[in-house]
């Protein structure tokens, strides 16, 4: 049985999968201080207040979309 605190949080994959970004920018973002992660053993979990968080603070980059 999972308790509340343990189902906010999500694995490195997950927090991509939910961002839609690679997992790498997950990784980074974590290496940069920019999202908080935990350790558990060899899994690195995310706090969904965090992620949401960090979501919502991204800049998008590329090519902004075209005029018609």
């Amino acid at each position: 049985m999972k308790t509340g605190k343990t189902s906010s949080l999500v694995t490195v994959t997950q927090a991509a999968s939910k961002l839609k970004v690679s997992r790498q920018n997950i990784h980074q973002a974590i290496e940069r201080g920019r999202l908080k992660a935990s350790r558990v053993g060899s899994v690195l979990l995310v706090s969904l207040a965090d992620l949401d968080r960090y979501g919502k603070s991204r800049q998008h980059t590329g090519r902004p979309p075209k005029k018609k």
